[in-house]
């Protein structure tokens, strides 16, 4: 008998215990919606891309319902990631509170690695070789490719930046490459010299190769000694003297 008394108080304290967390829980939350504000912390990274601006933010957030943010705060700012996510220039987002109740939304802008113009319009290249369109904001320093006309030749002039990512010397430099009929060309800007790739058959070698060449000129200093630098034998680099 004292047994099940003592089962019995316990599961009574048990029970009370779970009806205080709950209504301890359920007041806390209001409580915290009490002191959820309207205001924002608007960050952008890269900050030097300046592709995407808070303006741009800023009308995400005057296109939602600003009173679901009192009534659910983080149903809110969940949907105001996503809406933010939507915007063409930014990878992804987060948005969250800090202690006070105030939003900070960090946004992430994609990384562009070129200008590409793509059957006469002009658009980035991103790092997995897409097209997004320009910015309405920002002009970036960024080295340009023309004559490109199908998806195919996409791919191409996208392994072709994936490999000099591998030579940071020459990446520096990089200014310009060209596409026509079939053949591969690029400046750089301490060459004097065109450089011609060709194809991208044996591309991992033609760079080297032309790292190589650069180092050696640059070593004697002369640089600006050829107006080309044919890349598309094996083996060899033909040379065309200014």
């Amino acid at each position: 008998m004292k047994e099940k008394i003592t089962n019995t108080v316990g599961m009574i304290i048990l029970v009370a215990l779970v009806i205080t967390v709950f209504l301890w829980t359920e007041w806390s939350q209001n409580k915290w919606k009490d002191h959820v504000e309207t205001s924002y912390e608007i960050h952008i990274y890269p900050t030097q891309y300046k592709m995407v601006i808070p303006a741009d933010i800023q009308n995400k957030i005057n296109g939602m319902n600003i009173h679901n943010l009192k009534e659910n705060p983080l149903e809110f700012i969940k949907k105001l990631e996503r809406e933010i996510e939507t915007l063409p220039l930014i990878d992804n987002a987060e948005v969250y509170f800090d202690a006070t109740g105030k939003i900070h939304i960090d946004a992430y802008q994609f990384k562009p690695v070129a200008y590409v113009v793509y059957r006469g319009e002009k658009k980035y290249l991103d790092r997995k070789g897409n097209l997004r369109n320009l910015s309405k904001h920002k002009n970036l320093p960024l080295p340009i490719v023309t004559g490109i006309s199908d998806q195919k030749e996409l791919k191409k002039i996208h392994r072709v930046l994936k490999e000099l990512e591998k030579h940071p010397r020459l990446k520096s430099g990089f200014r310009r490459m060209e596409y026509k009929s079939g053949t591969i060309s690029m400046k750089f800007s301490a060459l004097s010299a065109r450089v011609i790739l060709g194809d991208t058959e044996r591309i991992e070698n033609k760079f080297r190769k032309l790292d190589r060449m650069k180092k050696a000129l640059k070593k004697l200093k002369k640089t600006d000694r050829y107006t080309l630098l044919d890349l598309r034998y094996n083996g060899q680099v033909v040379c065309q003297k200014n």
